[in-house]
């Protein structure tokens, strides 16, 4: 009976958009650490409802197409299918009674806007990457992008005399998160050519999809350091992030020998960042 919980819970967590869900979380306490703001059990919480929200919904609305190449969150979510518009209604239900009683009239607005156009990202904008290239990486990354400034938001601080390194970091978390799109649409590739979608990997293969994600992945951190050192604001604790390029090249590796531990590892990628930033503050 525990061996059937614990597998239902594994299986929950790896394929109903949990990782991504903690790792959009990541990215607010990652931007509150950097920032040196107070982070607030409240603004975590109403960040992983939210996503998790979007991701339900994506699974609840493509079970036919994800049954093609991936049987068995499909099987997963058949399991729970009648019961999803319950819980994505008490989810619901949840974010709006933690935003009523502890968020402001404006951050309210900034989650009730991602949560729209997260749930427009199925509904409408994935299939115009049948006619725009890549423009479903390009959408996501900017949801999560936008992550970076909502502490300043939820707790009302401005961000004038620190702007220009707030934008630094936004433009860095959305080249993380069009790196981790793209590797996460290798496991969808049979589907995203059914659908004839403009994603790298359906238009130049796996192989080369994973050597561009390499040199990428360099490239992202030498933007990182060369944004921070031009601009006067670099510090030891951004050296931390070369450790993603190894941790990169790691997780493609295990996608090149078909181990599906590769993309779990970067669908909770941004989870390593708070830790980047913790570590040298330890020691």
């Amino acid at each position: 009976m525990l061996n059937k919980i614990f597998k239902f819970i594994y299986i929950e967590v790896v394929y109903n958009g949990h990782l991504q869900s903690a790792g959009a979380v990541s990215i607010v306490y990652f931007s509150c650490l950097l920032f040196d703001l107070n982070v607030g059990w409240d603004s975590l919480i109403v960040v992983y409802l939210s996503f998790y929200l979007i991701y339900l919904y994506n699974r609840y609305k493509e079970i036919e197409i994800d049954a093609l190449t991936n049987g068995k969150r499909t099987k997963h979510i058949a399991k729970i299918n009648k019961n999803i518009p319950c819980i994505f209604f008490n989810t619901a239900i949840l974010i709006g009674l933690v935003l009523y009683f502890h968020a402001n009239f404006l951050s309210s607005c900034f989650i009730l806007a991602i949560i729209i156009f997260g749930i427009l990202y199925t509904v409408y904008f994935k299939n115009l990457t049948k006619k725009i290239f890549i423009l479903k990486n390009i959408y996501v990354s900017l949801v999560f992008a936008v992550l970076v400034f909502y502490p300043f938001v939820y707790y009302k601080i401005l961000i004038s005399h620190i702007l220009l390194s707030v934008v630094i970091i936004t433009i860095f978390i959305f080249l993380r998160s069009i790196f981790m799109q793209i590797l996460l649409d290798l496991k969808d590739l049979e589907s995203d050519k059914q659908q004839k979608l403009l994603t790298l990997g359906a238009l130049i293969g796996c192989d080369r999809t994973l050597i561009f994600l390499q040199i990428f992945s360099i490239i992202t951190i030498i933007f990182l350091f060369l944004s921070s050192y031009y601009f006067s604001i670099f510090n030891l604790t951004i050296l931390m992030f070369v450790f993603i390029v190894f941790f990169d090249f790691y997780s493609i590796n295990l996608v090149r020998q078909n181990n599906f531990l590769g993309y779990m590892l970067i669908g909770g990628e941004f989870l390593l960042l708070p830790i980047l930033i913790l570590i040298p503050r330890i020691f």
